[in-house]
């Protein structure tokens, strides 16, 4: 996917470099362990879980590597009994005193990768904690994080003066749901205590969010941040360098069902809802965790936009069509309800209100849209938040537009009395136990791009959404990209999620965009096939519709 905006990123480029590289991602996140790089005291410096070669690997095909480092080694620990999860000893020293094996540390470890390796992310979610000591992350206060930042800010420009420091990821929702200040709020407190701070940047150059299981979380979270810092007189980008929902139901991987889980289909419709609502946030950077599945977590936990054996889901496909609609936006604004004019500072406000007795953020409307502007061209992207279908009349702004599905199927849309008529799928992702009624990840989003390089003579006029069951004809869809090069056998490729069938008729998965099956047999409307990774005892039926093409070589 071309792409020359640095705003798109994707954790973990190395398990699979040219799949990162395809998606149109730019910058990638790896691990820097210090208990690995220093093992045994500070003389040491061994590779981490990266080799130099694989760093290189990723820098040779342009891939912009941003370093996290974190896990203090048993020798340099101040409390042992937490382990990597201590708060390194001796930081209240000064970062040129070798007992300081923090600031030692980072000195050397920035001023190895100078120039190849540039931003460094201190520790991660250190807000992950619950009173008054189970740390999952970092056993230490506020004030003790603010000095662990301080000292690497310091070391690190020592060596290096463009070197970028970004604060620990937080969630946000641990500091809501243990009914405590914020995690930033009170780290940004502690930097403000030193009088040194403001002379010294406030010790950080980036905020970093971590944005999991509702799309709106990318937009509310990242502005809660921001007010936190205008409140104190602070102004910082902020970065994403964490987000998705966790999948369910994949039965190439095991993993299972359970809360504030997705279907795979709606981890695609999550990725194109979040990505637009960051971009409406004004969040500098943005990337999903994570690439590839790499290990589970926690049992059957999947967060990758691809499976280990190279397999895409669904969610790959709809990070690609959100990097081509959502490059180079010179702004991007979020609006809901049907309105066409920006939210005031006090509809925000109800906005950022509307979690106060809720656990979550609900939804503001059911039709909830972003409007991107890319110079010649108008970007919406527009999804309905209820769970009921919704017909919506989306303002022209000129005579017709392209329809982009969530997947890059592309049709022509013509207008209508001067507005778009369109069908807007409900949703079902109701996925939080302790409260039904919140619907999280928003039904399946379309993509309208207008050209507007040509003035339109006549406004569009103002449309309000109706709740509706009727459907609104759809154009005929023509798939985003051709297939390769057919094999010489009898081949599907499927262009949107379709079930699998089982010769018992059980739905055995749902075959997901890009993915590849060998026809064994073709009967009127059905082809008995194998998928492209399975053994031929794995065959199932799959229907012959719209959403797959038959090659033959």
């Amino acid at each position: 996917m071309p792409n020359d905006d640095p705003w798109f990123g994707m954790v973990q480029s190395v398990s699979a470099p040219q799949t990162f590289i395809n998606a149109g991602a730019r910058w990638t996140r790896l691990i820097f362990p210090w208990e690995d790089i220093q093992p045994n005291g500070p003389g040491d410096f061994r590779q981490g879980y990266f080799s130099e070669a694989e760093i290189e690997a990723q820098r040779a095909l342009g891939i912009e590597v941003v370093g996290i480092t974190l896990y203090t080694p048993r020798w340099a620990a101040r409390d042992p009994r937490y382990g990597a999860r201590s708060v390194p000893q001796n930081l209240q020293l000064p970062v040129d005193d070798p007992r300081n094996y923090w600031a030692s540390y980072v000195k050397r470890l920035v001023a190895h990768y100078r120039g190849r390796i540039d931003t460094w992310v201190i520790y991660n979610e250190p807000d992950i904690y619950v009173e008054p000591d189970d740390f999952r992350t970092f056993a230490g206060t506020p004030a003790d994080y603010a000095l662990l930042l301080k000292t690497a800010y310091l070391a690190a420009k020592s060596v290096n003066p463009n070197a970028r420091i970004v604060m620990a990821g937080l969630t946000y929702f641990w500091d809501k749901e243990n009914d405590r200040p914020q995690y930033f709020q009170r780290v940004l407190d502690a930097i403000r205590s030193d009088p040194t701070a403001a002379a010294n940047n406030w010790f950080f150059d980036v905020v970093d969010a971590h944005t999991y299981g509702n799309p709106l979380n990318s937009y509310t979270v990242p502005l809660v941040f921001q007010r936190i810092m205008r409140e104190r007189g602070i102004n910082k980008p902020i970065w994403i360098d964490e987000s998705n929902v966790l999948i369910k139901n994949d039965p190439r991987v095991g993993s299972g069902d359970g809360p504030f889980r997705a279907t795979m289909d709606e981890q695609a419709s999550y990725m194109i809802q979040s990505m637009a609502l960051a971009r409406a946030a004004g969040v500098q950077r943005y990337s999903p965790y994570k690439l590839q599945d790499e290990n589970p977590e926690n049992g059957d936990e999947y967060w990758g936009l691809t499976r280990n054996d190279g397999t895409f889901r669904p969610s790959y496909l709809g990070y690609q069509v959100a990097v081509r609609y959502m490059q180079n936006a010179r702004s991007a604004t979020y609006y809901w309800g049907g309105s066409q004019t920006p939210p005031t500072e006090q509809e925000i406000n109800a906005l950022l209100a509307s979690n106060a007795n809720r656990f979550q953020w609900p939804w503001p409307a059911p039709v909830n849209a972003v409007v991107l502007d890319r110079g010649a061209e108008r970007v919406t992207v527009v999804w309905n938040a209820s769970p009921q279908q919704v017909q919506f009349a989306l303002p022209a702004r000129s005579g017709s537009a392209r329809l982009v599905s969530k997947y890059g199927q592309v049709s022509i849309l013509a207008a209508q009395n001067g507005a778009y008529p369109l069908s807007l799928e409900p949703s079902r992702n109701n996925s939080d136990p302790r409260d039904p009624t919140l619907y999280l990840v928003g039904g399946s989003p379309l993509i309208v791009v207008e050209d507007v390089s040509q003035p339109t003579a006549t406004p569009a006029p103002t449309a309000t959404p109706a709740l509706s069951a009727t459907p609104v004809p759809t154009p005929t869809t023509l798939p985003a990209l051709p297939p390769p090069e057919p094999p010489q056998e009898q081949w599907l490729v499927v262009f949107a999620p379709t079930p699998a069938y089982s010769l018992l008729d059980e739905v055995l998965w749902i075959a997901a965009p890009g993915e590849w099956y060998r026809v064994l047999l073709q009967e009127v409307g059905w082809a008995l096939a194998v998928w492209e990774g399975d053994s031929p005892e794995w065959v199932v039926w799959i229907e012959l519709d719209e959403r797959v093409a038959s090659t033959a070589g």
